[in-house]
């Protein structure tokens, strides 16, 4: 799936006003624009279409990500390009997830976001970002959702986080993609009370 990250980051505030050719930064490394997320983004889309044994997909990821800031907007670029490198169609048309593609590049996920709450935050505004962009297709959000709490990529407090966000920059396409996922939030939030109701 090739998106216009372009866009996609100017959107998100994520871009910068720099829109002269390719430049080197310190390290060699070569801005995309004068940008470095989107720099990032082309070199994971990169690697990932090659779709190589996860064992040297992990490592090549490492390779890339190595000397990045880890900052919110790196992870938010990484989930972004993980996961729209697992979904397949174009927007306004047919849209699927691969199941057995996400949970393959899951060990991805988890080592960078590491269950901190904040990256969780900035993941599901990635998620976010993409579902709009592909203009909200049926259960998608839902059925990444299921896959990415059942693996232990996101809890419930980082979902939740996000419900509750009412960062501005963050509303273009929020309240079709809660819509969209309310299913999970409800089931998310009856396991959550009946745990509770189970503890001494």
């Amino acid at each position: 799936l090739s998106q216009d990250l372009s866009s996609f980051l100017e959107e998100t505030g994520l871009s910068v006003a720099d829109k002269e050719s390719d430049r080197e930064v310190s390290g060699g490394e070569k801005l995309v624009n004068g940008n470095l997320q989107e720099s990032l983004h082309r070199q994971l889309v990169n690697l990932l279409e090659k779709q190589e044994d996860i064992n040297e997909e992990f490592q090549a990821v490492d390779r890339i990500m190595r000397d990045k800031p880890k900052n919110t907007e790196t992870i938010r670029t990484l989930v972004y390009t993980v996961m729209e490198s697992v979904v397949l169609g174009l927007p306004g048309q047919t849209v699927h997830l691969e199941p057995s593609l996400l949970v393959k590049r899951v060990p991805i996920l988890k080592k960078y976001i590491d269950a901190n709450k904040e990256k969780e935050l900035y993941a599901m505004f990635a998620l976010q970002s993409l579902v709009h962009k592909l203009e909200h297709p049926k259960k998608l959000l839902h059925n990444i959702l299921e896959i990415l709490y059942d693996n232990e990529v996101l809890s419930d407090d980082g979902i939740f986080d996000w419900e509750k966000s009412e960062n501005v920059d963050e509303q273009e396409g929020k309240g079709v993609a809660v819509a969209g996922c309310k299913q999970f939030l409800e089931w998310l939030r009856n396991a959550d009370e009946e745990e509770d109701d189970d503890s001494p």
